[in-house]
């Protein structure tokens, strides 16, 4: 599986070269072109030349248009892009705001940071380089039904009293609402606080008296941190809420999954409690024992702990959206042919020799 796992690494990475070697030559051509104006021959501009002579779409010809025109600012811009220090993406972004005085610090934001990180930077620089004190922003375009717009306007209506009525504190309304009655970390910290309110509480009257500190003593007993299998007969493999919001602040609402290379798992999103000794094999709810999992990274310690092939006759049980299993790379691995995906006359992209850019 190693072998093979490495062998796929290998071909993804000779072939995303040859497509980042095919950008930049594109790019570089595109520059001769808006250089030369040579599509005035077809159109008036070169992003609507890009739409309709390569059938791109309006944001895809607005992006190389401007990492064109960025070129031929700074020819390194092609180095950059080839060498995948920077993505097209991000190089697109800074060609507004850039200038001589601000070139040097956008170059270097533009590899360092984000797609999202560059746009609130890009909100705060001024032509000369400077950042100003102004809270980050970036843009949001969603399309919505009528019907959800009406809601939208209600909720807007409903905030004016509190001095709210533009878009974005609207929004900041709902999210709010939303995260805190949903978000499994303020659920945790409320837990959290409420478990040190109670301690307190049980402290304070211990001191005041020996007889309440009898009483609360035997209250106590009953909300100390146990497995749910002792409070029933029956074991319960849903852990308890305690534990479960203990893992979240001590994990930060993140999967603590790591990879070869020591690096942790980002995600944040479709979290689950996994089971060191697996609940399967006895393992308990103490906090001690379980952890935080991104869905991806749950399922592959189960294939790994319990097989794969058991792993994918379980998820067969459960998923009745199919009528036959979704294709896997454990498949694959377990002897299956992968399906060949690349046309017969493929070939890859040969380089082009244009020299400089003009």
């Amino acid at each position: 599986m190693l072998e093979k796992r490495l062998d796929l690494e290998a071909q993804a990475a000779k072939y995303l070269k040859q497509e980042v070697d095919c950008q930049a030559n594109f790019i570089r051509i595109l520059a001769k072109i808006i250089y030369w104006k040579t599509f005035r021959y077809l159109c008036g501009s070169p992003q609507e030349y890009l739409q309709i002579r390569f059938g791109l779409s309006k944001h895809q010809a607005w992006m190389r248009v401007q990492v064109a025109k960025l070129a031929l600012l700074r020819p390194g811009t092609l180095d950059l892009l080839r060498m995948g220090k920077a993505s097209m993406t991000n190089l697109a972004m800074i060609y507004g705001k850039f200038t001589e005085a601000n070139s040097y610090l956008l170059f270097e934001k533009a590899q360092e940071l984000s797609k999202r990180e560059l746009e609130g930077f890009l909100s705060r620089v001024d032509c000369a380089g400077n950042l100003t004190e102004a809270e980050e922003e970036v843009e949001l375009h969603i399309k919505i039904p009528l019907t959800l717009l009406e809601k939208f306007d209600k909720v807007r209506a409903l905030t004016i009293s509190k001095g709210k009525s533009k878009n974005p504190e609207v929004l900041e309304a709902l999210v709010e609402t939303y995260l805190e009655k949903h978000d499994p970390m303020q659920k945790a910290e409320r837990a959290m606080a409420r478990k040190r309110k109670k301690e307190e509480a049980v402290l304070s009257a211990a001191a005041t008296s020996a007889d309440s500190r009898e009483t609360q003593g035997d209250e106590d007993a009953g909300t100390v941190e146990t497995c749910a299998g002792e409070k029933s007969p029956g074991r319960s493999r849903y852990a308890p809420a305690e534990p479960v919001h203990a893992a979240y602040i001590r994990d930060r609402g993140q999967c603590t999954w790591v990879n070869e290379l020591g690096q942790r798992c980002p995600s944040t999103a479709t979290l689950q409690i996994d089971h060191k000794v697996m609940f399967c094999r006895g393992g308990d709810h103490s906090l001690d024992n379980i952890r935080l999992r991104c869905a991806a990274h749950n399922q592959l310690d189960a294939e790994r702990e319990l097989g794969v092939e058991f792993m994918e006759r379980k998820r067969r049980g459960i998923s009745r959206k199919t009528l036959q299993p979704p294709l896997s790379g454990a498949a694959e691995f377990a002897g299956q042919a992968a399906p060949d995906l690349a046309p017969s006359n493929s070939a890859p992209c040969e380089p082009l020799h244009w020299g400089a850019v003009p």
